[in-house]
């Protein structure tokens, strides 16, 4: 018992990382800005379009040129 309660806290506890706006959402501002076109950013990282792009359309707005 006391394993699955443990597992379970790891679980959530590390569903989500700081290392996630880094490796997604911010190399999708920067492919999209670079590339200027929205639909690049599907091709960015491992999750394609699957994530909303508010993040990544903040980032990519600061990139422009």
């Amino acid at each position: 018992m006391l394993m699955a309660i443990t597992a379970a806290l790891v679980s959530i506890g590390r569903g989500y990382s700081v290392y996630d706006d880094i490796a997604i959402w911010s190399l999708k501002g920067y492919v999209i800005a670079d590339k200027h076109s929205l639909m690049a950013a599907g091709a960015a990282s491992g999750h394609g379009l699957a994530y909303p792009l508010n993040l990544s359309l903040a980032i990519a707005v600061f990139r422009f040129d």
